[in-house]
């Protein structure tokens, strides 16, 4: 192992390190751990040999491989067993490769590439002396760029322009592996993340949209400017900020929460604010809920007290009120 950063790690394996008879369950084991679980089959027990380079940060992972001749199939069980949602970018030094997702079936050869999710049973057969890399991009890398654009299983050309510098991007990863931080790692790969989200949908890829922490930051800020507003959704709060609804929900999302419920939360507050409020003449409940959205008292009553263990009428009575000089 090798590694310039404590959060960017640098490994390789080869099973002619291990004894003949257990390389092929070495190798499975190796991938459950780099990948996710997989079975295989059309492989010799006898004479598998592989060996595997990888490097990786906390967001994504190249691996490069060389092997005898296998086919990996990723099932519902093994779904069910070790979820990952997380897509693949794959492309064949040796080739070519062939890939199925149910009724889809594309050969990568070289100077190809394969962009398909392990959230769909798949099979991967790999020829003898196979070699390539593979890419691990979290699946909120390509859904906040483009959408549900990208299917389950996505042929792309690496053969020129665009394409091969995306090609060549990628050994820069791999030859340079050991020269990296984190830091860097991350931003090349998220550079190369965006071309190829420009590959699969053309010249008018929003290439350049914000990470998920600042969509929900800025999320945030609206829905505090106009929570009262009383036409406030999911849809008017994407169409001000100029994203999609998809991208809100994946922001909120990530952050244990959704439009309707931090819209709810905000006016909630608001609502608590006027109830607490001093003066001789504050608002009434049944303004307040009104004011804050509500389609009745009643719900306004209901979800306050769902929120605060308290009735409105309760925490109007602890309100403190002005005192004459």
């Amino acid at each position: 192992m090798n590694s310039t950063d404590d959060n960017y790690l640098v490994d390789n394996t080869d099973t002619r390190d291990i004894a003949r008879a257990e390389r092929i369950d070495y190798w499975l084991d190796l991938l459950t751990v780099y990948q996710c679980r997989l079975g295989a089959d059309d492989y010799r027990r006898d004479d598998f040999a592989g060996r595997a380079v990888r490097q990786r940060s906390a967001t994504y992972q190249l691996v490069g491989w060389q092997s005898r001749p296998i086919v990996y199939r990723r099932t519902r069980a093994h779904i069910r067993a070790d979820p990952d949602d997380d897509y693949r970018l794959l492309f064949p030094v040796y080739g070519p490769i062939r890939l199925d997702v149910g009724e889809t079936r594309i050969s990568a050869e070289p100077g190809d590439a394969a962009l398909f999710t392990m959230a769909k049973p798949i099979g991967i057969h790999q020829p003898p002396d196979s070699a390539g890399f593979a890419l691990t991009i979290p699946r909120r890398e390509i859904d906040i760029r483009i959408g549900d654009t990208a299917v389950a299983l996505n042929h792309i050309d690496f053969r020129t322009g665009l394409g091969r510098v995306v090609s060549d991007m990628a050994g820069g990863l791999f030859t340079q592996r050991h020269e990296f931080t984190a830091g860097e790692f991350d931003a090349v790969c998220d550079r190369l993340v965006e071309l190829v989200c420009m590959l699969l949908v053309g010249d008018n890829a929003p290439t350049a949209r914000p990470h998920l922490a600042d969509v929900e930051a800025s999320i945030r800020r609206y829905v505090r400017a106009h929570a009262l507003d009383p036409g406030l959704d999911g849809h008017v709060v994407a169409q001000a900020l100029g994203w999609s609804v998809r991208q809100i929900q994946l922001a909120l999302q990530q952050a244990g929460t959704s439009p309707r419920r931090l819209i709810k939360e905000e006016r909630l507050t608001r609502a608590m604010a006027y109830l607490r409020s001093p003066g001789p003449r504050p608002p009434t409940i049944t303004d307040i809920a009104y004011r804050c959205g509500f389609s009745s008292v009643s719900a306004f009553s209901s979800a306050f007290r769902e929120r605060y263990g308290r009735s409105p009428s309760a925490v109007r009575a602890e309100r403190p009120t002005e005192q004459n000089p």
